[in-house]
């Protein structure tokens, strides 16, 4: 069995991509992790079916081929499991084998001979420290630290040129702003400015656009994503 916002796309966002069927009779999930694999998640109003982690591997563009190859079925195994819970689908040839990022927010694959688009799900926040690095995509900030406490406390620090910033907290809050998925704003909004300044003294970069640094969005249990710059960070929990 089977175990927005328009944001440009540079690989495979992590995170969870939902569909629902317009009169409700199923829910297709995919999940995308960091290490480049994916899983599927196929629900019915009662009953679902899970299945994953399988390898995805760029094809042209922003198209992913699934591996199927550490499986006996094939794709076959996604369908024999989906046709358990929901025999209403006739699969055809193609369905469920490539998964296409429309934006960095929503991918594209076909099912039952439709394409279909699934939209991001974002997480409630998380515990931990997330962080990225220089090495994770060229930029002018050396090491961003984002530390989240149980109380919902966030503690942020920049690092440039063997310089650190000093941290800045900040409180978790659902945002009041419209967004497409659960999105939290960092308060109070002062502290924003601070950190920004602090930022500016020790990095490079040019200045900050109004919407930079204000919220955060948790992708799944180990991402979280912050923009800056009008460019999307993906920062990994340690």
């Amino acid at each position: 069995m089977i175990a927005a916002h328009m944001v440009p796309v540079v690989m495979a966002d992590p995170g969870r991509y939902v569909y629902t069927e317009k009169n409700a009779e199923y829910r297709l999930t995919i999940d995308v992790s960091k290490d480049m694999t994916v899983a599927i998640v196929f629900d019915t109003p009662n009953k679902h079916v899970t299945g994953g982690h399988l390898p995805i591997r760029r094809q042209a563009g922003d198209t992913y081929g699934i591996d199927f190859n550490g499986t006996m079925e094939g794709v076959h195994y996604w369908y024999s499991g989906i046709q358990s819970v929901y025999p209403d689908i006739e699969f055809q040839d193609g369905d469920l084998t490539t998964l296409t990022y429309v934006t960095g927010d929503s991918v594209s694959v076909t099912f039952g001979g439709k394409k279909l688009e699934l939209v991001r799900q974002a997480f409630n926040w998380q515990v931990g420290e997330f962080v990225y690095t220089e090495d994770d995509f060229p930029s002018p900030f050396h090491h961003i630290s984002y530390t989240v406490h149980e109380n919902g406390q966030v503690d942020i620090h920049f690092l440039c040129f063997d310089v650190l910033s000093s941290t800045v907290s900040f409180t978790l809050a659902d945002s009041k702003r419209p967004t497409y998925y659960k999105t939290y704003d960092l308060v109070p909004a002062v502290n924003v400015a601070k950190l920004k300044a602090n930022v500016r003294m020790i990095c490079s970069g040019g200045a900050f656009n109004p919407n930079d640094l204000n919220q955060v969005v948790f992708a799944d249990t180990s991402t979280i994503f912050v923009v800056i710059h009008g460019t999307r960070y993906t920062l990994n929990r340690v």
